[in-house]
């Protein structure tokens, strides 16, 4: 086994607490819009996962959180958009076009 030098164990320590606060592997969700419905309504996510909401209906849809605080653009048919979650918490959300329709993002 070949000896580090000083410099590679520097670098490799000042860069780790990095890699531990950063996830590994973030991951996409998918939520269908279909029949004016959030496909799951509810979902569960890890800190610094995407939601990705694909409209599959013939009408337009958004998915806005209730305190307005992020929204996807208006989504045609066949159109998505995507939010990314950093912390943890539960984000209700409703599409502005259809207020009937609500769903929740729950990071754990």
């Amino acid at each position: 086994m070949k000896p580090i030098s000083r410099r590679t164990a520097t670098a490799f320590f000042a860069t780790a607490p990095l890699a531990l606060a950063t996830p590994a592997h973030a991951a996409t969700h998918t939520v269908t819009i279909r029949r004016n419905k959030f496909k799951p309504a509810k979902i569960t996510i890890k800190p610094g996962d995407t939601v990705t909401w694909k409209n599959e209906d013939g009408l337009e849809h958004t998915a806005t959180a209730r305190d307005k605080s992020w929204s996807t653009k208006s989504l045609s048919g066949g159109a998505s958009g995507s939010i990314r979650f950093a912390e943890k918490g539960t984000f209700k959300y409703f599409c502005k076009w259809h207020p009937g329709m609500k769903g929740t993002v729950s990071v754990t």
